[in-house]
């Protein structure tokens, strides 16, 4: 499924280090629903990228963004049933005639 990729650090509370939304929606779709999962510590965000294929380069350019408080977007990413599991999502439902939503 080809997806956008969207990070957003999230704040907890003064002096707290913040947490990490990560929000896929489907590229092919008309908008709407998307799946999301969320990530306590910038490591453990980094170690399941790193898990899906990102490289070295690419999750420190996501670590120092999220780190400067900035959202991290990119769109065009293709994840298989296994890349959602290890992101923590369950795969996005189908639409009838086989389109992902």
């Amino acid at each position: 499924m080809n997806v956008r990729m969207h990070i957003i650090p999230v704040q907890n509370g003064m002096g707290s280090a913040p947490s990490y939304q990560l929000s896929l929606a489907d590229m092919q779709g008309t908008g709407g629903a998307s799946a999301t999962a969320h990530f306590p510590k910038l490591g453990q965000l980094s170690y399941a990228l790193r898990r899906i294929g990102f490289d070295v380069e690419s999750i420190r350019f996501a670590e120092k963004t999220l780190k400067s408080g900035f959202t991290f977007t990119r769109p065009g990413i293709e994840l298989s049933d296994g890349d959602f599991k290890k992101l923590g999502i369950q795969q996005m439902q189908r639409e009838r005639g086989g389109r992902e939503r």
